[in-house]
């Protein structure tokens, strides 16, 4: 880019902040809250919520029909749904198999929004568990995508 060039927000997207999961979650089978992330938002303008995960089940247990639902919710658990993604685990893979889920959300209010992702066995009988470490971080973060 030429020294100088002026640069409008529209034409760059900005990443608002960014949560890691760092540790595997706990296993479950009911829908969980497994990463929460908070930005400051402008009212009207839109925004992308991506998570970039990893899936397992329970080691020592073999998948049979094994499948998980990924959400992301506005501000937790119970809260509006933005989007879903369903996933096959096909394996009791102890790095987990790389799941990306997105949803768009303009801000009705300008302040501070919290984002959950949540997971939950959809069917199979396994328990689930969301994959993070030091070294092969999961992420959920907020960019802004329109002002």
């Amino acid at each position: 880019m030429p020294a100088g060039q002026v640069l409008s927000a529209a034409l760059l997207a900005r990443r608002v902040n960014t949560a890691k999961l760092t540790a595997d979650s706990a296993t479950f089978t009911a829908e969980t809250s497994v990463l929460t992330v908070a930005g400051v938002l402008v009212a009207g303008w839109t925004y992308a919520i991506v998570a970039d995960v990893r899936l397992s089940i329970s080691t020592g247990t073999f998948p049979v029909n094994e499948t998980n639902q990924l959400r992301i919710r506005e501000d937790g658990v119970s809260g509006t749904q933005l989007n879903i993604g369903q996933y096959a685990i096909l394996s009791n893979s102890g790095v987990g198999f790389t799941c990306r889920i997105h949803a768009e959300y303009t801000a009705v209010a300008s302040g501070s929004k919290t984002f959950a992702l949540t997971s939950q066995r959809n069917s199979g009988s396994a328990n689930h568990q969301v994959r993070g470490s030091a070294a092969a971080p999961g992420f959920l973060f907020i960019e802004l995508l329109s002002s």
